[in-house]
């Protein structure tokens, strides 16, 4: 009888030419790997499983209930995703482009968003938020296992609600959700990556990216909190990663940042001023 070579074991022994390994619940056991290896093996399945339970499985059964209906809504059509940094104040609405807004990005009233999103709960719970755009705006609440948002106000916001899946720090574009329809959207360290990833799901003809600006250098506001360059570091490798996404799954969509700062050069490069863009050399 011939032995299945891929097969993973529970428990037993395995060969790999001169080498063996015991397998203690699909951990690889050599003979020489240390107890700190073991454990650390033991945690990491730990946090997997942790993941199956409270992320990818819930995203499978609910997920089809709330995104078929966006997969390619925008096809042939202007989308904006617009993030909080200081360019935004230098935006002027595409006419006909549909809007998608993260976090506090609503408190710039004079962008009408189509979509916000918004991972995590706390300060963000307002009656500002609630109120705004009622049946104009439709609101992504993600499933935040530490901050979460309160049920009763996502009721009330009538929501629409995700799971959010984390990235590892190598991710590459595989790690990158293709099918939202069932796997839950992912990022590491900002919502604007989940926002993106959901923007290119509805296949738009243009996606402009506008105050994407990834350049520790504050909010639309005014408001410095919570900048940190470590953070600026690691958000800029995540739009890395779906830059390479987007190229691989979605060719056809002519990405454009607008006054880009920390993205020059990711993606095609544009100005604007007085409300007329003009793309830059490449």
């Amino acid at each position: 009888m011939s032995s299945d070579k891929s097969k993973k074991k529970f428990f037993g022994w395995k060969s790999f030419a001169t080498y063996k390994a015991f397998y203690l619940f699909r951990i690889p056991v050599y003979k020489k790997t240390s107890l700190k290896s073991i454990l650390g093996a033991i945690r990491d399945m730990r946090e997997e499983l942790e993941s199956m339970k409270h992320v990818e499985i819930p995203a499978l059964m609910h997920h089809p209930t709330v995104f078929p209906k966006y997969k390619g809504i925008h096809r042939g059509q202007d989308l904006v995703l617009v993030g909080a940094g200081p360019t935004l104040d230098h935006y002027t609405p595409i006419p006909g482009a549909f809007h998608i807004g993260v976090n506090r990005v609503f408190l710039a009233h004079r962008i009408p968003l189509d979509y916000l999103f918004i991972a995590d709960g706390g300060s963000i719970e307002s009656q500002e938020l609630l109120d705004y755009r009622k049946n104009e705006c439709v609101k992504f609440f993600g499933r935040h296992r530490v901050y979460p948002i309160l049920e009763s106000f996502a009721d009330d916001c009538k929501a629409e609600r995700f799971f959010i899946g984390v990235i590892p720090p190598w991710a590459t574009y595989k790690h990158i959700p293709k099918d939202l329809s069932h796997q839950p959207l992912t990022f590491r360290h900002s919502v604007i990556t989940a926002a993106l990833q959901f923007a290119l799901w509805c296949q738009p003809k243009r996606l402009y990216l506008v105050g994407c600006d990834s350049a520790n250098n504050g909010y639309f506001s005014g408001d410095t909190r919570g900048v940190k360059q470590w953070l600026h570091n690691n958000i800029l490798d995540e739009w890395r990663v779906m830059a390479d996404f987007a190229k691989k799954h979605y060719p056809d969509i002519e990405i454009i940042s607008i006054n880009p700062v920390g993205l020059k050069g990711l993606f095609k490069d544009a100005t604007m001023e007085n409300g007329k863009i003009e793309l830059c050399p490449e």
